[in-house]
Parts: C-alpha cells; structure tokens; sequence
C-alpha cells in the first residue's frame, strides 16, 4: 500500500478505532521508502556523468517525489 492509500484510509469520513489507526500505521514501511530514494539517489549521480539533462531531470523529479513520500510517512 502506497503512502497516499494510507493517508486516505486515515482521514477517511468514518471514525477510525485505535486498533484500525495501529494498522494502518505497521503498513507504512519508511525503511523501504528510504531505501528507495538512496537508489533513486545513486541513479542521479551515475546520470550526471553519463547522462542527459533530460535523463537527469526525470530521475530528479522521482526523487522530489519519493522524499515527499518519506516525509509524509
């Protein structure tokens, strides 16, 4: 489940027990969502060398993305 789904459960316009809030909280993997962005990461600087601006921008904006998805988690 993706940090947007989890959120949306968590707000959702039904009343949410603890239990059901504890849930959705164990969902959240930031170690993962980490670990996805250090990749992302080395993938920018292997592109700034052999890459395109084009190529750099594109991995620059997944990037911009899945910080957001850590900060959010």
């Amino acid at each position: 489940m993706n940090v947007q789904n989890i959120l949306k459960s968590m707000r959702g316009g039904q009343t949410n027990t603890a239990d059901q809030l504890r849930q959705t909280l164990e969902q959240i993997d930031i170690e993962g969502l980490e670990a996805a962005a250090e990749k992302l990461e080395a993938e920018r600087r292997r592109v700034l060398l052999d890459g395109s601006d084009k190529e750099l921008e594109a991995i620059e904006t997944k990037i911009a993305a899945a910080n957001r998805d850590i900060e959010r988690a």
